[in-house]
């Protein structure tokens, strides 16, 4: 059986989350804007460099600047580059929705012939995504195959305080590709390495001495933008006045229009920007009606402006007619789609708003925020939502709301602000509301705070238990149900499977039927852990649940791992044209679903190219593994690409044995070679990408499987002439294999029986045994399975033939095995760029007789350090990861004694 390594894709969580698509819109040009060509050269001069930093104090026109710089670009495209834009706001701190936007804006992209991040999109959203540094080196993977050069604005970065999100940008910045240039905006430099890309010529500055107006753009500003009919004399004064300043200006101008003393005024005007902010805001108000006042005071608790988001929050219906006249009246709002349909104040603006309306109406503060808390909530926004509500310190809306979508939240991946606005809530409160509780624990158990999942799992019974519902009711059952869960993982955890599996059954007995998305988690895990313990039918039936559970809830990804899983089950039980119509039919479906096959579809590939290997169609098998390496480099699955990459090496060189030749594809070449050179990226990265590494791969299932192990063990006994002990092993194998209906490894356990027999001189027992597997296999084709075992099964295989038994299968099986397999794979045995050492050769041997580690040592009179060392040496020189793919292997190509 060609054995190919199998990732251990975890119980993962992947839910499409609504995204603000205002956050990736360049601002639309205003209709009159000062044109700034000086600047806008130096920015395009500084496209060669990895940062442009564009930092200066609040009104200095920093994202005017930058949109007017990507508007003329699209306007005169020289030099050329596309470009991506993220707006960003204070709920950007979560590390997790940082980068979900910063990938989105990548993936957004007007005009790319590269696809970029959809793959990271769908690895960020999972409850437990791989470390922050691997998401975003398979990003910067991406933007490597970019034909294009692309410039990304990241607006407004002051907003940021997270150390996650600096560590982040940090990261991507060291690593920066030459096919992108980042652009920040911010009021204050971010603590990134500024110092080190300065000395490198790496950053491009543009400061607020840079950015003020001079005396003619000033003049521009206020006479032709503004529509003042000022002197000389007075653009002078006023930009003496100013500074440059561009808000101070602006305000300064709206204030003036229709003033009958200009110069008074202008003589009047001094003081610090706060002080003159002040007064201006007042002179600004007092000169608009008292309604559109009152509309700008109500809406400024808004960060995005919409026309019937207003309307809900002031009560009026006039919102997107008072949004228009804002803009025409260039009353400091910013339009942020190219419909005009959403806008945002001037961040300064906003701020005294805010600031005026907490003094003149205090009142009113709370009441803004929940009428915003119940439109967001009523369009489907519930992190706005939420977030509304507790900025009115409604408490009980906010409990409310929680409860409604925090198990929405934990699946896309927003745990960490979950944790935050719970703890936020009062603390008496939560004590009274079991939901608030348990959701905590899921986020902690997903923020690897494993410590904080117990007690609050115990606040969540104490919780219920003052309800005094009984045990029939359904809120009971379900909490009930979580908690079981979150128990149950933490027992797998612990490799505790029987506790896991008991668990898990009275989870699956109580969760709410409409609870699909635990009910998925708790069938998928129940599912895992019967694997684990070799229960094969219990393990199938709780993976079709998985996938019943998964399709209810739309959850894709977690339908896929089932699938998987259960693949992998119909194999073990020698079902593999099962295997097969279901493999093909989930690829066809997400064909059909699916404009662009998604790369969690990597893992079906995976199992259906070792089914065709069994089968011993070599040209499916690459086909399949190859579409499995390209779609699990799109998600950063690494461990896979490689454990995968070094099975198809193995078998390029079994088959080129044979005269057949089977080269990978210039796409998965080029994969291979980048992912097997990822040390490029630093120490630190490679570090972190060998942890994902653990957490997707494992040994496959067929090496660690119950059973597997006793056989390796049979065969050890029969070179210790412990014939008897290694029979009598394998005959509980396969019984132990039938009563679960694993027929695959009671094909194994038969055949490896058949040798057995055949070593001591006792062929009619050999035959015997021999016939017993071809009648389990003849039905689903096994072919690989008896070819990898060389030329002592071939003997036997004649044998049989020649006794007439099952001649057509037979002679199918002889005709796998190419004439004198063995020494036309010796030449390639010499061909290995690093032959292995005699002392190498040695420890192959008796590996490949069962022995242990330890027992090699004391046979070999070594050190177990250096045996160990002996074992990675031989490992890395055939390309191979695991014991078993090494012995198979070796057995290819001829390095081993016949058994």
């Amino acid at each position: 059986m060609l054995i190919v390594s199998s990732p251990d894709w975890d119980i993962i969580q992947l839910m499409s989350s609504p995204l603000l698509r205002t956050k990736l819109f360049v601002p639309a040009n205003r209709p009159k804007l000062v044109s700034r060509p000086l600047l806008i050269g130096r920015l395009n001069q500084g496209l060669h460099t990895k940062l442009a930093l564009i930092s200066a104090p609040a009104g200095f026109g920093k994202t005017t600047l930058a949109a007017d710089w990507l508007h003329a670009q699209e306007a005169h495209p020289s030099p050329s580059f596309v470009r991506a834009w993220l707006s960003l706001d204070a709920d950007d701190n979560d590390p997790v929705r940082f980068l979900t936007y910063l990938i989105a804006s990548l993936n957004h992209i007007q005009g790319m012939k590269t696809d970029i991040g959809t793959g990271a999109l769908q690895m960020i959203q999972t409850p437990q995504p791989p470390p922050l540094e691997t998401i975003i080196s398979t990003v910067i993977n991406e933007i490597t195959l970019a034909t294009e050069k692309i410039v990304l604005v990241l607006d407004d970065y002051h907003l940021i305080d997270a150390l996650q999100v600096h560590e982040s940008l940090n990261f991507l910045i060291e690593n920066l590709p030459p096919q992108l240039h980042l652009v920040i905006t911010t009021r204050e430099d971010p603590p990134i390495h500024l110092a080190r890309l300065r000395v490198g010529g790496q950053l491009n500055e543009l400061r607020s001495l840079d950015l003020r107006f001079t005396i003619d753009e000033t003049a521009n500003f206020v006479n032709q933008v503004m529509g003042l009919n000022l002197s000389a004399a007075d653009i002078s004064a006023l930009e003496s006045r100013t500074e440059g300043w561009i808000a101070g200006l602006q305000m300064a101008a709206i204030s003036m229009q229709g003033s009958q003393d200009v110069e008074g005024f202008i003589r009047s005007f001094t003081g610090s920007h706060r002080y003159i902010l002040d007064y201006l805001i007042e002179e600004v108000l007092e000169h608009q009606p008292e309604s559109l006042q009152t509309f700008m005071l109500q809406t400024a608790i808004l960060d995005r402006l919409t026309g019937s988001l207003c309307d809900a929050v002031t009560g009026q219906e006039n919102g997107r007619e008072t949004l228009d006249a804002l803009e025409r009246a260039n009353l400091f709002i910013v339009p942020l789609d190219t419909d005009r349909q959403w806008f945002r104040y001037h961040h300064l603006f906003s701020d005294l708003l805010k600031q005026r309306l907490s003094i003149a109406k205090p009142e009113l503060v709370a009441k803004l925020h929940r009428k915003a808390s119940l439109w967001y909530a009523s369009h489907d926004f519930q992190r706005r939502s939420i977030s509304h509500a507790m900025a009115g310190d409604d408490v009980e809306m906010a409990a409310d709301l929680i409860e409604a979508n925090g198990l929405t939240l934990i699946g896309r991946g927003a745990y960490i602000i979950l944790q935050k606005w719970i703890n936020c809530l009062p603390n008496e409160l939560v004590l009274t509301r079991p939901y608030l509780c348990v959701y905590h624990a899921w986020a902690s158990n997903y923020s690897h705070q494993l410590e904080a999942v117990e007690p609050y799992l115990n606040n969540a019974l104490l919780a219920l238990d003052a309800l005094h519902l009984p045990e029939a009711d359904e809120l009971y059952k379900d909490i009930q149900g979580h908690i079981a869960t979150l128990q149950a993982q933490d027992a797998r955890r612990q490799h505790n499977n029987p506790l896991a599996i008991e668990l898990l059954i009275k989870a699956v007995d109580r969760l709410n039927k409409s609870n699909t998305f635990v009910r998925t988690l708790a069938e998928l895990n129940l599912g895992l852990a019967y694997l684990d313990e070799g229960k094969l039918v219990k393990s199938a039936t709780a993976f079709r649940n998985a996938i019943a559970s998964g399709r209810a809830s739309e959850n894709d990804l977690a339908t896929m791992i089932a699938i998987s899983h259960l693949v992998a089950v119909l194999i073990l039980q020698g079902r593999l044209h099962d295997g097969e119509k279901l493999c093909k039919q989930t690829i066809q479906d997400q064909v059909n679903r699916h404009t662009v096959l998604p790369p969690t579809t990597c893992m079906i590939f995976l199992r259906l190219g070792y089914i065709l290997a069994e089968w011993n169609d070599a040209a499916g098998y690459f086909e399949n593994l190859s579409k499995c390496i390209i779609l699990a480099d799109q998600i950063g699955y690494y461990g896979v690409v490689k454990s995968v990459s070094q099975s198809m090496k193995w078998y390029q060189q079994l088959l080129a044995g044979q005269g057949k030749i089977f080269d990978f594809s210039s796409e998965v070449s080029i994969i291979v070679d980048r992912i097997f050179s990822l040390e490029i990226y630093g120490s630190d990265s490679v570090l972190e990408i060998q942890t994902v590494e653990n957490y997707l791969v494992d040994d496959t299932y067929f090496e660690i499987f119950p059973g597997f192990t006793e056989i390796a063990r049979s065969k050890k006994l029969a070179q210790q002439n412990k014939v008897p002990e290694a029979l009598s092993l394998l005959a509980e194998v396969y019984e132990s294999a039938q009563s679960v209906e694993g027929i695959g490894l009671m094909i194994e356990a038969r055949s490896a029986e058949a040798l057995i027999y055949q070593s001591q001189g006792e062929i009619d027992q050999a035959i015997e045994a021999l016939e017993d597997a071809l009648s389990l296999s003849q039905s689903e084709g096994y072919i690989r399975t008896y070819a990898d075992r060389g030329e002592p099964m071939k003997q036997l295989l004649v044998e049989v033939a020649n006794r007439g038994v099952m001649a057509d299968y037979t002679l199918k099986l002889l005709s796998a095995f190419e004439p004198d397999v063995q020494q036309a794979s010796k030449p390639i045995s010499q061909s290995l760029v690093d032959p292995l050492s005699k002392r190498e050769l040695e420890v192959l041997q008796l590996i490949a007789e069962g022995l242990s580690r330890q027992e090699i040592a004391s046979q070999l009179v070594l050190s177990l350090n250096t045996v160990k060392t002996h074992a990675r040496n031989i490992f890395s020189k055939l390309g191979v990861n695991s014991q078993m793919q090494a012995v198979r292997k070796a057995r290819a190509l001829g390095l081993l004694k016949l058994e």
